[in-house]
């Protein structure tokens, strides 16, 4: 089973599921997304399955039932700041404002990064490699679809993506000063 999204509905609820969202303010809706990986003992064994069919390997679900909503209002509201300030518009109550979200969120993306990195040394230490040479390795086929392997590759995706994520604020800041 792949990735899969299912389109918006007109019973959408907020992010604390209790209050109804007008499906009208709706951006972008994704419910019951989910990804699995199957656990393959070699990496032919991968093969065989595709063109062969067969035994049913194990599975790993990495993800179900994610969901995420973005309010058009957000995006209208941030779209609307961004275009009184191409006009000239300065505020710098709406400059703090901005400045101590975005310091905000990069602490956020601190702490997760420092969680990804705890669980990725455990991996390295277990392995005896570094989160990169293993990552070059998975993706090259040479270790397989052990559960480990799939779990620290995901685990590695999600470091990666928390790091560019937190150099981009970072940047922000940078840029505020």
């Amino acid at each position: 089973m792949g990735d899969r999204a299912l389109s918006a509905q007109s019973n959408l609820v907020s992010s604390n599921d209790r209050e109804p969202i007008p499906t009208d303010d709706i951006a972008i809706s994704v419910r019951n997304v989910g990804k699995m990986y199957y656990l393959y003992d070699r990496p032919q064994d991968r093969l065989k399955q595709a063109f062969l069919g067969g035994k049913i390997v194990p599975q790993l679900r990495a993800l179900k039932g994610a969901r995420m909503t973005m309010e058009t209002g957000t995006v209208g509201r941030l779209q609307s700041l961004i275009r009184l300030y191409h006009e000239g518009y300065r505020s710098p109550v709406i400059d703090q404002a901005v400045g101590k979200l975005i310091a905000l969120e990069a602490e956020q993306s601190r702490a997760e990064l420092q969680r990804l990195e705890a669980r990725l040394l455990a991996y390295e230490q277990k392995y005896d490699m570094t989160s990169e040479e293993f990552y070059r390795r998975f993706r090259s086929g040479e270790l397989g679809d052990d559960m480990d392997f799939v779990e620290w590759s995901v685990f590695w995706d999600m470091h990666q993506a928390t790091q560019r994520r937190l150099d981009e604020l970072t940047k922000q800041i940078h840029d505020l000063d």
